[in-house]
Order: structure tokens, then sequence, then C-alpha cells
């Protein structure tokens, strides 16, 4: 992922975050070209890892996975709006943007049982 083994723990959820908000900054529907994304993706992690997960057939089959289950996800919705983020919560799938954490919480409650504290 976006830290390599060199840093310590505390750092890589910083590293992580940077990197998350860096996909995250060309907007919902344009994330940033590979070409950018690759670099900086450099800069974060140790770069031998990242190559040696670059050239991983796990990884491709793992990425090739995600794509079919948003496929799938995206054609059983029937929707035009259907978009990340995606959460599935047993039987029911939550997709897009949520009015309010309440939204969240409250579809936890409802299909994975899970209470507040």
């Amino acid at each position: 992922m976006p830290y390599g083994g060199n840093y310590p723990v505390i750092g890589a959820a910083s590293l992580y975050r940077s990197f998350h908000d860096f996909l995250m900054s060309g907007g919902k529907d344009k994330p940033p070209a590979l070409q950018t994304v690759l670099p900086k993706a450099y800069i974060l992690a140790d770069r031998s890892r990242l190559r040696e997960l670059q050239q991983s057939p796990e990884l491709a089959k793992q990425l090739d996975g995600y794509i079919d289950l948003y496929d799938l996800l995206q054609k059983q919705s029937g929707k035009k709006t259907f978009g990340l983020p995606v959460q599935i919560l047993g039987d029911h799938v939550m997709t897009g943007s949520v009015e309010s954490e309440a939204d969240v919480f409250k579809a936890w409650e409802e299909h994975l049982g899970v209470k507040p504290r």
C-alpha cells in the first residue's frame, strides 16, 4: 500500500492519509491519471516493495475481482447514480454518498446487527 516497511507505524497513517487525499484531489469523477499517481506512490512507499506488488499476479487478480464486483453491483442496482463508496452489508448494498453518519449507523444496525455503544 502507500507506505513501506521502512516507516514507523505512527508515520504510516499520515502517509496513507496523504496518498488518499491526493487520489481524491481530482474530484469524484476525475481521479488523478496513473502517470501522476505512480510517482507520488514511489515518493511515499518503499520502491522495491511497490515494484514487487505492481508485478504480482495476486494484485492483478484482486483488482480484477474488485472491478468485476463493482460491475456486478452496478448492473444489479439498475441505478444510473450507482457509485463509490460501496458498502456491502449482508444482502444490502449501500452506494454513493450518504446524507449523514446517522444514516450509515442505522444501516449497519439494521443489516449487520451492529449496535452503538
